[in-house]
């Protein structure tokens, strides 16, 4: 991963709120590093506009007392429809198809009710970055974002095709937040169970309240392939594609929160590079390869 540069503040250019704001993304460009930074959230903390971060999962934003590395932008709506990326469908997922599945929307405390414009515009704005290819591929895609009191973290595993979570998932998630009928100022929604490691799984949180702390702890969450729970959750039937097969069955995995069948998911020829995470096994590598573990433990003598 390059190196990314350091403190950058905003555009110098001045007009009414923006002086407050971040760099507007459709200047700065969908590459997170070449982002408005700042060492908290103070300084952008007046800006009405939208805005998109770019943070690690471990730094407390949410601590004015401290330094950070925050990397924001500022959007209108259309910024992230304006600039091109990579394709949808490259070489690598060619031989994958979509997999049913089912998503878990899920909430904690009854209270004032979500901020759900805020959040549609948020999903919205981000399906638009995803859908033009800006998403990361060779690691988890992560971002953030804000709008008024609403604010947002997503996280994807870089084993799922990220178009089709936006178009699966996303889009469900935005057309149903009028529908679940709970007043709570804070929800997720993830794609989690067991045979998922963390390059599997998705998740999004939003909260009501203009913080990200329990953003972050959902993200690290999934990020350690762990499934949130809750006090109560509604399941959205959609598809996914994965671009591994799920760990501990190349076909199904069935629990009361995720169902995923297979309809084509045909193995590699050749094993690619994949990530270690926490707790793999001999057995867990050699499926993310498609090969046996007594023919891993060979190669490796």
């Amino acid at each position: 991963m390059a190196k990314k540069p350091g403190f950058r503040p905003p555009s110098a250019q001045v007009r009414g709120n923006d002086d407050v704001c971040p760099e507007r993304c459709s200047v700065s460009g969908p590459n997170t590093g070449n982002w408005s930074v700042y060492p908290t959230l103070a300084p952008i903390k007046r800006c009405k506009q939208t805005m998109f971060y770019d943070f690690s999962l471990y730094d407390p934003v949410d601590d004015p007392t401290t330094n950070h590395r925050i990397y924001a932008c500022s959007s209108f709506g259309p910024d992230f429809a304006r600039t091109t990326g990579r394709a949808a469908v490259t070489a690598s997922t060619a031989s994958v198809t979509a997999v049913d599945v089912v998503f878990e929307v899920g909430w904690w405390d009854e209270g004032f009710g979500l901020a759900a414009s805020g959040i549609r515009s948020l999903i919205r704005q981000i399906r638009r970055y995803i859908d033009h290819g800006h998403a990361a591929t060779d690691r988890p895609f992560v971002i953030y974002g804000q709008s008024g009191q609403a604010t947002l973290g997503l996280y994807i595993g870089q084993d799922l095709l990220n178009q089709a979570v936006s178009k699966s998932a996303l889009e469900m998630l935005e057309s149903n937040l009028d529908n679940l009928n709970v007043s709570t100022p804070s929800l997720a929604m993830q794609l989690c169970g067991p045979g998922y490691g963390g390059s599997h799984i998705f998740g999004v949180m939003v909260t009501s309240n203009g913080t990200f702390a329990p953003i972050q702890n959902a993200l690290q969450t999934w990020a350690n392939a762990t499934c949130l729970s809750f006090a109560g959750s509604k399941s959205f039937p959609g598809s996914v594609t994965f671009t591994t097969p799920l760990l501990g069955s190349a076909n199904s995995t069935t629990n009361s929160t995720v169902l995923a069948r297979s309809r084509d998911l045909r193995p590699r020829a050749e094993c690619r590079t994949v990530q270690v995470e926490s707790g793999d096994s001999c057995a867990t590598l050699a499926t993310k390869c498609t090969s046996t573990p007594s023919s891993r433990t060979t190669e490796n003598d």
